[in-house]
C-alpha cells in the first residue's frame, strides 16, 4: 500500500524528522545546537526512489555547515547539480571554512536567512565567505559571537569589514537583524583592548544606513540601555526592536532608562511575555448550594474511592510512590502544603481520605520535620500504619559536629520505624545527607525487621551500629519476606548458625550493595540460595577468602556487578559466566588491563563501564593522565569476550568544534577500538563518536 501513495502524503511522513525549527536554526549559544550523535536524518534518503525525490527539497531547504569537510563536500555536490543549490532557504555557517563556503553561496541564489559567527579563529579562513557575501540577498541576518572571550583577529576584521558593506549598501532586502550583544552584564564584550566593542560599533553604523531594516532583535538578558539601542532607535524607517526573554530578566534600572527614551519605548517589544490581564473586568461566580452533595446518589464507599483518587492528584502521591531523585527534591519544596491543609480542612470526609495519601510518601528534608513525624506519631499511633516509604533527606548541617543532635536524629529514626508496619522502602537522598549519616542500633533493626519484615522491599543509606553489641543473630533477616534491595553499611559481628536461618531466607532479595560490612555478614550469605539475586555492587578487599566463597555460591547468577579495588588475580568473570554488565567504580584509578582476561571464553558479557577520574572530565587532561588511559587501552585485550559491544568511559568528553577534535584523546581511541574490536568506545550519556568529514 504505501507505494500507492501520493507524494504529497509522503511529504507529510517525512517533513517532521527533517524539519528544523527556526529556533534552532537562530540560536547563538556557544555550544551549537546542532552537536549529536545519533543517526543521520539524511538516512531516510535511502529508503526508496520516491523518498529521495520527495525528501531531498526537505534536506536541503535549511543547510547548517559545522566543519570544513561538510563545507567541500557540500560545495562539490552543489557544483554537480545546480538544482539542488535552488532548495537552500536557510544557510547557518558556524565558521569561515574557506573557499567551499564560496562556492556554497554562489550555488545558492534562493537563501533568505543567513547565520554567520564572528566566533572565527586565527587558523580558519574567511576568504570565500568574504568574496561572495555580496552575491547573495537574505532577509534576515543572524549573527553570532562566541559568549566567552570574544576574538579578534585577521579573519573577524576582515568578515566584519565585509558585514558591514553588505548591511549598508549591498542588501537592498535585508529586513531582521538578529544582534549577539545581549548585555548582560558581563565584561566578556570588552576583550581584545576594545576592538570586539569597536565591531559591535561598526555593526550598528552598518544597520543604520540599512534603508530596508524593520526589526532588530536581541536574544539574551537586557539590564541596561546600551548606546547602540539609542542609536537604533533614531532609524526612522525601523518598527520595533524585540527582546526574547523571559519575563523576569528584565531589570527595572532597564525599564528606567526606557522610559527616559520616549522613541525606544514606541520600538522595543517584549517577545513571549504574555499579556497582561485586562483591567476593570469583574468576574463573577454563582453562589455555591451549601446543600449540594457530589455522588449523593452513589453508595458511600464508591464515593470515597473516587475521591481518594481526586485527592491522591492534588497531594501528588502518585510522583512519590517510588525512590525521589534530584528533580524530585525541587518538586517536594514546591509541594501544595497550603492546598493539602485546605482539603484537610473541607470535611470530616476529605481529613480522613486525605489523611493516608498525606502520610504515604515521607520526605524528612530537616530535623525539625523528623522530630514533628515522631510526635505525631506518637500522638496517633494509627497514622504509622499510612507510611509507605520513608527518604531521609537530612541535609549535613544537622549533623556538623554535633553528637546530641546526632543522637536525637537516630533514636527519633528508631521511633518512627517502631510504628511503621507497611513500610516498604527506607532509604536517604545521598546529595543532601552524609553517606549512611542515620544510625540505627540492632535493637531498633531487630524491631524493623519485626514490624515491617513483612513488607520491606528496600533498605538503602542506614548504617547498623556495631559498639556494644554483644549478640547479633544472622537469623534475623529471616524477618524481611519481600526485601529485593539492600544496601549492608555495618561492621556488626553476626552469628551464623546455619540451622537456624532457612536456606530461602531472603529468597525476594535481587540487589546486593556492600560498603563497610563484617566478614560474617558475607558468610551469611554464602549461606542461603539466594535465587533472585542478579546485582552486586560493592567496595571489596578481595584477598578474602570469604569473598571468594560469596561468588563462588552466588557468582552464577549475577547479571550486572559494580566493584571498586579488585586485584587482577580475582577470578571475576570465571566465576560469573552469565554476567553482562561489569562496572568498576574507583573514581581515583584504572584497573590493571590483565584484570579483563577469563580462562574459558565468556559469551555473556556485552558492557563494560570504567569511572576512574570521571570528575576530570570537564577539565584539560593532563599529559600523565593521557599516557596512564594510553597506556590502559593498549594493554586492554577484550578476546575472551566475544558478545561485548559497549566500552563505556565516564571520563570520556567528545569535543563540540572542530578545532578541538585533533587535540581529543578520545577520538583515536574509539576509532582504533572500534576497528580492532568492533567495541564502542561511548561517553557517560552513552553516545559513540559519529566520525564527521574532515
Amino acid at each position: 500500500m504505501a507505494d500507492r501513495l501520493p507524494d504529497e502524503l509522503i511529504k507529510e511522513i517525512i517533513s517532521p524528522v527533517l524539519y528544523v525549527s527556526d529556533e534552532k536554526f537562530a540560536d547563538t549559544s556557544n555550544d551549537s545546537v546542532f552537536l549529536r550523535f545519533d543517526l543521520s536524518t539524511s538516512a531516510l534518503l535511502l529508503v526508496c526512489k520516491r523518498w529521495l525525490r520527495v525528501a531531498t527539497p526537505l534536506l536541503y531547504e535549511v543547510v547548517v555547515i559545522r566543519s570544513k569537510g561538510q563545507a567541500q563536500a557540500l560545495s562539490q555536490v552543489l557544483a554537480s547539480n545546480k538544482l539542488l543549490g535552488t532548495f537552500v532557504k536557510k544557510l547557518r555557517i558556524e565558521g569561515g571554512y574557506g573557499v567551499p563556503t564560496g562556492k556554497i553561496i554562489s550555488a545558492s541564489p534562493n537563501i533568505t536567512d543567513l547565520y554567520i559567527s564572528l566566533a572565527v579563529y586565527s587558523n580558519d579562513t574567511v576568504s570565500g565567505l568574504c568574496r561572495t557575501l555580496a552575491s547573495t540577498s537574505p532577509l534576515r541576518l543572524v549573527l553570532h559571537e562566541a559568549v566567552h572571550d570574544r576574538l579578534d583577529n585577521t579573519n573577524t576584521r576582515q568578515l566584519t569589514k565585509v558585514l558591514c558593506e553588505c548591511i549598508s549598501t549591498v542588501w537592498k532586502r535585508l529586513e531582521v537583524f538578529q544582534t549577539p550583544y545581549d548585555y548582560s552584564g558581563s565584561l566578556h564584550h570588552y576583550t581584545s583592548g576594545g576592538k570586539v566593542i569597536a565591531r559591535e560599533r561598526a555593526i550598528t553604523l552598518a544597520l543604520t544606513k540599512c534603508p530596508s531594516l524593520r526589526i532588530v532583535r536581541y536574544v539574551g538578558r537586557i539590564r541596561m540601555v546600551p548606546d547602540s539601542m539609542k542609536e537604533l532607535g533614531k532609524i526612522p524607517h525601523l518598527e520595533a526592536i524585540q527582546i526574547n526573554a523571559p519575563h523576569d530578566a528584565f531589570s527595572s534600572y532597564f525599564k528606567e532608562m526606557l522610559e527616559r527614551e520616549p522613541r525606544l519605548v514606541q520600538l522595543v517589544q517584549f517577545v513571549g511575555i504574555p499579556p497582561p490581564t485586562p483591567t476593570g473586568v469583574e468576574i463573577t461566580s454563582a453562589i455555591p448550594r451549601t446543600d449540594y452533595i457530589p455522588m449523593a446518589s452513589a453508595p458511600p464507599d464508591v464515593r470515597n474511592q473516587i475521591w481518594t483518587l481526586i485527592l491522591s492528584f492534588a497531594v501528588s502521591d502518585h510522583c512519590y510512590d517510588r525512590e525521589i531523585d534530584s528533580p524530585d527534591i525541587s518538586l517536594l519544596r514546591r509541594r501544595a502544603l497550603d492546598t493539602i491543609r485546605k482539603i484537610v480542612m473541607v470535611s470530616k470526609t476529605f481529613n480522613n481520605l486525605a489523611t493516608p495519601l498525606i502520610y504515604a510518601h515521607i520526605v524528612i528534608y530537616s530535623g525539625s520535620a523528623l522530630t514533628s513525624l515522631a510526635a505525631q506519631l506518637m500522638k496517633n499511633r494509627s497514622h504509622g500504619s499510612y507510611i509507605k516509604s520513608l527518604c531521609l533527606a537530612l541535609p549535613i548541617i544537622d549533623y556538623l559536629d554535633d553528637e546530641v543532635a546526632e543522637s536525637r536524629i537516630n533514636d527519633e529514626v528508631a521511633e518512627v520505624l517502631a510504628r511503621t508496619p507497611n513500610l516498604a522502602r527506607i532509604y536517604d537522598y545521598p546529595c543532601w545527607a552524609l553517606p549512611a549519616s542515620v544510625t540505627l542500633s540492632w535493637n531498633a533493626f531487630e524491631t524493623l525487621a519485626e514490624v515491617a519484615g513483612s513488607s520491606l522491599l528496600s533498605f538503602k543509606g542506614v548504617r547498623i551500629e556495631s559498639i556494644g553489641v554483644d549478640d547479633a543473630s544472622f537469623n534475623v533477616f529471616t524477618g524481611f519476606k519481600k526485601l529485593h534491595s539492600l544496601e549492608w553499611r555495618s561492621l556488626i559481628l553476626l552469628r551464623v548458625t546455619p540451622s537456624e536461618t532457612p536456606l530461602d531466607c531472603l529468597s525476594s532479595l535481587q540487589s546486593l550493595t556492600l560498603h563497610r560490612y563484617h566478614d560474617s555478614f558475607l558468610k551469611g550469605l554464602s549461606a542461603l540460595s539466594l535465587p533472585s539475586l542478579t546485582h552486586v555492587a560493592a567496595e571489596l578487599e578481595m584477598g578474602f577468602s570469604r569473598t571468594l566463597h560469596f561468588f563462588e555460591r552466588h557468582g552464577s547468577k549475577l547479571r550486572t556487578i559494580e566493584l571498586s579495588a579488585v586485584s587482577d588475580a580475582f577470578p571475576v568473570f570465571d566465576l560469573c559466566p552469565n554476567l553482562h554488565t561489569y562496572t568498576s567504580t574507583s573514581t581515583s584509578s584504572l584497573p590493571e588491563p590483565s584484570f579483563f582476561h577469563c580462562t574459558t571464553v565468556h559469551n555473556s558479557l556485552i558492557k563494560i563501564v570504567i569511572t576512574a577520574f570521571r570528575y576530570e572530565r570537564e577539565s584539560k587532561i593532563s599529559p600523565d593522565r593521557r599516557d596512564m588511559w594510553s597506556t590502559f587501552f593498549q594493554g586492554l585485550d577484550l578476546g575472551s569476550f566475544p558478545a561485548i559491544r559497549e566500552l563505556q568511559v565516564l571520563a570520556c568528553v567528545w569535543p563540540k568544534h572542530e578545532r578541538n577534535v585533533a587535540k581529543n584523546i578520545w577520538i583515536p581511541l574509539a576509532e582504533e577500538m572500534k576497528k580492532k574490536s568492533n567495541i564502542s568506545l561511548v561517553d557517560e550519556q552513552g553516545r559513540a563518536w559519529k566520525s564527521r568529514l574532515r
